[in-house]
């Protein structure tokens, strides 16, 4: 028998570094416990994030001792905004200490001479034992708390909502729309919340002209810019040849704006050339590839739902196991399995192609390149530059299967 340890769940906190943790013109202010704070440190040193500020306010009530001190921390935090004169001071605590809810309250009131700095209290954004929806409180509270009332309409500009840090290969995705939307649709990103993005975007989201929701943790904040600034929103991940150009599509459609065919011609032209394959007009794969393989997916449920799609609507290759294993509130076929539980089941690996979490890949020990989603075994923020999403995605992800079909 193989033994294997997995993670636990990913808890609330790490939902707002996560999302926070990236943003430009911005210092987050973190309260809590050493035990709280350690692992954090670990996860923002790996990520290479030098705009998180961190503070042990732990009170040992055995020694009536507190580490650090309000009067200390407000010089080194003075310090710090005097260097990098943020826009805005996220605060969040992870620790219910009164004593540390106090100083919270100190804190406030002596950075109130910061005429131009902005509080944001993140503490109501946190949801217990769940990653998800504290994700969703957080997207949902930057918009409400930093949106300007008052934006002048970009036509040719698009949000995206939701890439952060938790998603996998979360930059080349972001990469791979933002290439296509400018070449398709002559279109620009506006702000890409919150994973390449700075206060002033925030600021400005309402300028754009559409919402592109590419997680269901943003789905709320979409909503939320509907009412306020009238933006339409698309919720979809472009995977595979038929799946972009669809997605294009809808784009087109809901901005009525024409589509550079010729480019997606051009487009279709490379996919052929560089996996030896006959793409019709439409997008489609003729004489499917797959053979006799089963393709089982696991992961966030919106990856997972468009790479299993392609996989096997295009590419050919037949349902093997298809779950997520993060919280949703939609209700649909997938089943809700964590790593461990999976592990468990034994799959036959010589007739199944395994896509899942860096934790299940290695522990069913096949290669890196077949992860679509964390956890990882370590802190990976995304190393890889291959795409999963749209028309460079559809080659990488043919590429594997293709090598992986008997």
């Amino acid at each position: 028998m193989v033994f294997y340890k997995f993670k636990p769940k990913p808890s609330s906190r790490m939902a707002v570094l996560n999302t926070v943790a990236t943003i430009r013109e911005s210092i987050l202010l973190e309260l809590g416990s050493i035990e709280d704070l350690i692992y954090s440190s670990i996860f923002v040193g790996k990520a290479s994030i030098d705009n998180k500020l961190k503070f042990d306010f732990r009170y040992d009530e055995e020694c009536n001792l507190m580490f650090g001190g309000v009067y200390e921390s407000l010089k080194k935090l003075e310090l710090i905004i005097s260097k990098n004169k943020p826009k805005v001071i996220f605060i969040m605590n992870t620790s219910d200490n009164l004593k540390i809810l106090g100083y919270i309250d100190e804190i406030v009131l002596a950075l109130g001479r910061y005429k131009d700095i902005q509080i944001v209290s993140l503490g109501d954004c946190f949801a217990q034992d769940s990653f998800n929806k504290t994700m969703e409180n957080t997207l949902l509270k930057l918009v409400a708390s930093l949106a300007r009332e008052d934006v002048k309409k970009d036509e040719l500009s698009f949000n995206i909502l939701g890439s952060c840090m938790d998603m996998f290969k979360f930059k080349s995705d972001i990469e791979e729309i933002v290439r296509i939307l400018d070449n398709v649709l002559g279109l620009r990103a506006n702000c890409i919340l919150t994973s390449d993005t700075s206060i002033e975007n925030i600021e400005d989201i309402g300028r754009a002209s559409i919402n592109l929701v590419i997680r269901e943790e943003a789905l709320k904040t979409a909503e939320f810019l509907e009412n306020k600034y009238k933006t339409p929103f698309l919720y979809d991940r472009p995977y595979g040849i038929k799946g972009s150009i669809r997605w294009i599509e809808k784009i087109g459609q809901v901005l009525n704006l024409d589509i550079n065919r010729d480019y997606i011609d051009w487009e279709m032209d490379i996919i052929s050339k560089e996996l030896d394959l006959e793409i019709n007009k439409e997008g489609e794969i003729v004489g499917r590839i797959g053979r006799k393989k089963k393709i089982s997916v696991g992961g966030h449920r919106d990856i997972v739902l468009g790479v299993s799609s392609f996989a096997i609507d295009e590419f050919g290759l037949e349902k093997g196991v298809i779950w997520r294993n993060n919280d949703s509130n939609i209700e649909d076929e997938l089943d809700y399995i964590m790593e461990e539980e999976f592990f468990k089941k034994n799959l036959d690996m010589d007739k199944h192609i395994l896509m899942a979490s860096g934790e299940l890949i290695e522990a069913e020990y096949l290669a890196k390149e077949f992860q679509i989603s964390n956890p990882d075994t370590n802190i990976l923020i995304d190393k890889d530059e291959k795409t999963l999403v749209g028309f460079k995605g559809a080659i990488n992800l043919m590429k594997i299967w293709s090598d992986n079909i008997e």
